[in-house]
């Protein structure tokens, strides 16, 4: 530890004294900043849509950018990967920061950022909706359709990439997003057609339009393609059941052909949407996250019961370990889920239903499953959730998870795979919150929500000391802004005063004192609920470790940082 090494008298460093490297954070608080790459990282888990209690939305969103543009700057590529592999490991909350991200790159001054980000495309923009949002995000930096053909080959690439139905589905489920339509995509930019499947879908696309840019002898086609007769679908199985269901004359016959080929609700005609027929044959085959997303609708037409198949065939959905697995839904998504079903009304609707107990025991049970198996490590941890005030207002990523709510349910994952543990709250005192593993995400969420005072992250390690509590890793679960004013009545000689308030010394001077008088090397991980560019951990110290956001590998990599291995 870097600070310890050159202060032989670490003590008298209080909460609001700057230690070397260390700066000040909107409320005045001394913390060590976060360097491009990390802040790169951060926004990219978890973006900054929301702002925090004290820095507003806006300021919040160019510090991040503006990060990350030094980021791109000093190493664009790196950047590119970065995106790329949290994009492909599900790790963000969300998609959009690394597209916007990735937008960031296709537009550097250096052409191998530009040519690595056109490159990354077909992997981050895994469906149709990715690929107009990453459309959208280039206009907003001044790139349109027809300002390179960079841009364009860029583009032309994602649907390349893949095969005539898969391109079908994507095309056809997505056809309008974020002000985008795919026929307009299409008619601007020609994508060659690699297959003959490829060009007929194009074309019975754009309204059988001649398409005319297609791969000249390196595929055997002509340059122009004859117009398709009228009424021509293509021998593409999924084109053929959305023509089927376009053409459907009932609810009766659109729940036929769903049962017949699987199709989405987007094929669906919006007329028949209301049915419980086309609705039971759409859950079915209903990926996990659509599932998701419609129990609600589900529940309001009166599909979902106490009693339905329906409602069994959804816990049954929401049970399976290994679909959740493949699925890559983010334990946050089950966690806003649960939230907002629990509670009866859509988020950004005016939609309610009554909720079925067991759809919501179901979705507490999803949130667990969609973390990693975590190996026990057998060591004795100490889980201090910060129920400042601040905590309450800080939300993640524009829901309605508060980061203390949300810090309440990560903290219930690490305590379920370890025996020993105590979860504790911190402000400017210390308080025992009765959390346990046994415990369902509601009634810890509404434990969460008791909040009081201001925010002393040191006070957890002095709680331990002053009650001998022997610890190996603590664990502080906070929104990373936290205040000067130190706690009440965990003073000691040396620690100097600050105002008229018992001042606490800093976490890093406070985990040293621990080690000091117990003896065990304790290790201090914090985890940061927003995207603020401050971390509390001394970076020079290899038993203080940050970690960022809702990663589904965060208790294993945890684990791995508890037992000394990375």
């Amino acid at each position: 530890m870097s600070y310890l090494k050159n202060n032989p008298t670490p003590r008298t460093a209080n909460q609001g004294d700057l230690l070397p490297g260390q700066v000040r954070n909107s409320d005045g608080g001394a913390v060590w900043p976060v360097d491009d790459m990390q802040r790169t990282r951060r926004f990219l888990v978890l973006g900054s849509q929301g702002g925090n209690y004290y820095t507003n939305e806006k300021n919040l969103t160019k510090e991040n950018t503006d990060a990350v543009q030094r980021a791109i700057d000093a190493n664009g590529q790196a950047v590119v990967a970065l995106l790329t592999q949290i994009s492909i490991d599900g790790v963000a909350i969300k998609n959009d920061p690394a597209i916007y991200v990735l937008a960031m790159c296709a537009c550097a001054k250096d052409e191998a950022t530009r040519r690595a980000a056109y490159e990354a495309i077909p992997k981050v923009c895994r469906i149709g909706t990715h690929l107009m949002q990453f459309a959208t995000f280039m206009e907003l930096r001044g790139r349109t359709l027809a300002s390179g053909k960079g841009f364009q080959r860029g583009l032309q690439r994602w649907y390349t990439s893949k095969n005539p139905n898969d391109l079908a589905y994507q095309l056809l489920k997505y056809a309008q997003r974020e002000g985008w339509k795919q026929t307009d995509l299409l008619r601007a930019i020609h994508p060659p057609a690699p297959t003959p499947e490829h060009r007929d879908l194009y074309s019975y696309l754009s309204g059988n339009e001649d398409h005319h840019n297609v791969p000249d002898e390196k595929y055997g086609f002509d340059r122009v393609v004859t117009k398709s007769a009228p009424g021509f679908v293509p021998n593409i199985a999924w084109v053929e059941a959305y023509d089927r269901l376009k053409h459907a004359a009932s609810p009766k016959e659109s729940a036929t052909i769903i049962a017949e080929t699987g199709a989405p609700r987007e094929f669906v005609q919006t007329e028949h949407l209301n049915s419980l027929e086309v609705w039971e044959a759409l859950l079915t085959n209903m990926p996990l996250t659509a599932l998701v997303r419609n129990l609600g609708k589900m529940t309001e037409i009166g599909l979902l019961t106490p009693t339905s198949a329906a409602t069994q065939l959804v816990r049954q959905k929401l049970a399976g370990a290994e679909s959740i697995r493949k699925s890559r839904i983010h334990p946050f998504t089950f966690l806003l889920a649960h939230s907002t079903y629990s509670g009866g009304r859509g988020f950004r609707s005016s939609k309610t239903w009554v909720p079925i107990a067991q759809v919501s025991d179901a979705l507490d049970g999803a949130f667990y499953l969609a973390y990693k198996n975590v190996e026990t490590t057998n060591l004795r941890w100490h889980l201090a959730l910060d129920v400042s005030s601040s905590m309450t207002t800080a939300y993640i990523q524009g829901t309605n998870v508060s980061a203390c709510m949300a810090a309440a349910a990560m903290s219930l994952v690490t305590a379920n795979s370890e025996p020993m543990y105590e979860i504790t709250g911190f402000c400017h005192e210390m308080k025992i919150l009765g959390l346990s593993p046994r415990m369902r995400l509601d009634q810890a969420m509404r434990v969460a929500q008791d909040n009081f005072g201001s925010t002393d992250p040191s006070l957890p390690i002095l709680w331990a000391l002053k009650n001998k509590r022997e610890v190996d890793v603590f664990v502080i679960y906070t929104d990373s802004e936290l205040n000067h004013y130190g706690g009440y009545g965990y003073s000691s000689p040396g620690y100097g005063r600050y105002g008229h308030q018992n001042a606490s010394p800093q976490p890093v001077v406070a985990l040293a004192d621990y080690r000091q008088k117990t003896g065990i090397d304790a290790k201090l991980i914090c985890v940061g609920m927003t995207s603020n560019g401050f971390t509390i951990a001394d970076p020079d110290d290899a038993g203080m470790m940050d970690v960022v956001g809702f990663d589904s590998s965060a208790p294993a990599m945890m684990a791995e940082f508890a037992k000394g291995l990375i």
